[in-house]
């Protein structure tokens, strides 16, 4: 995902003493990554998305997308439960966070 400060992001999923970890990269390159400050901590992470949807259309959305009628899902798959789970939430870049409001 791009973002307006035209920094690439992506999602990792990782484990930090025994405990599943996502942590959020950011790049102007594609070559020299900076890793967010708050990681989400939960269960072991699979599969993860991320992607921005609508909130007045029914059509697609370009993956970099962000405005005042778009909220980002993020979908993960957890290893412990073997289920899908979703937040639907605003997407700050200026901050790598996403509320769930």
């Amino acid at each position: 995902m791009v973002g307006t400060d035209g920094h690439l992001r992506i999602l990792v999923g990782s484990r930090r003493k025994h405990r599943g970890i996502a942590y959020l990269y950011r790049s102007r390159d594609f070559v020299n990554w900076v890793r967010a400050k708050h990681p989400a901590d939960t269960g072991m992470w699979e599969c993860l998305d991320f992607y921005p949807v609508s909130l007045t259309s029914k059509n697609g959305l370009d993956t970099s997308l962000i405005g005042p009628n778009v909220k980002h899902v993020l979908k993960v798959g957890l290893d412990l439960t073997r289920y899908e789970y979703y937040t639907v939430g605003t997407y700050y870049p200026q901050i790598d966070e996403q509320s769930t409001a």
